[in-house]
């Protein structure tokens, strides 16, 4: 999968909690960053119920 760069803003707090939590996993911020995005659309995505 090719990645896409993105810009936006954030809270410097909370962009310090996703960097650390990269840190403590091993992963990249941006790895962090796509996994919290994929969670997030997952929780809040409207699913039609049929």
């Amino acid at each position: 999968m090719s990645a896409i760069k993105i810009s936006s803003k954030v809270d410097p707090e909370a962009w310090d909690d996703l960097k650390q939590l990269a840190r403590e996993t091993n992963q990249s911020n941006s790895g962090v960053l796509t996994d919290a995005i994929q969670d997030y659309v997952r929780r809040h995505r409207i699913r039609n119920v049929a």
